[in-house]
């Protein structure tokens, strides 16, 4: 995984994800859902699975909850006790260093957010592999192979795939 640090970088993340991450895994025989098939096919096959997570919309997935804001350490904190309750009721362990950042809420700095929403999204993941929560393919064909998806997330019965003119 890899995520931005600060305002107006995600353009410039997302060519350097391909460049320096997704394009060598695909050279390596990764394959990138939902582009490549279903995650119960790609799961069948030799090689990594790459998928996209939206920290904003795992948060509902994984029970952390913000009555603020998730750049506050103790926000982090209170949104970090329900993750690791909901975790490990579903039998995830976490090391001690992981539970422990993550009920300190990773930290009083602001960037404290990063690994904060990277281990949403880590945890957002495994209830899709698990079987906790559906994949959240698109409602359409056009869609997934257009535009992708979010794993996890939902699908829209009336959505309609977005195309540019030619």
């Amino acid at each position: 995984m890899f995520w931005t640090l600060g305002g107006n970088q995600v353009g410039k993340a997302a060519i350097d994800g391909w460049r320096s991450v997704i394009r060598p895994a695909l050279e390596r025989n990764a394959r990138l859902w939902p582009f490549s098939g279903s995650l119960n096919e790609l799961s069948k096959l030799p090689g990594c699975v790459l998928c996209e997570t939206y920290p904003r919309e795992a948060y509902s997935h994984v029970g952390a909850e913000f009555g603020g804001s998730k750049r506050i350490q103790e926000d982090r904190q209170m949104a970090g006790v329900a993750m690791v309750n909901r975790a490990e009721a579903r039998d995830i362990i976490f090391t001690a260093e992981a539970r422990h950042q993550i009920l300190d809420g990773f930290g009083p700095s602001k960037s404290g957010e990063d690994p904060f929403d990277a281990t949403v999204g880590l945890l957002s993941m495994i209830e899709v592999v698990d079987g906790s929560r559906a994949e959240g393919r698109p409602s359409t064909h056009e869609i997934a192979v257009w535009e992708g998806w979010i794993l996890g997330q939902a699908a829209s019965p009336g959505l309609q795939a977005q195309r540019p003119a030619d």
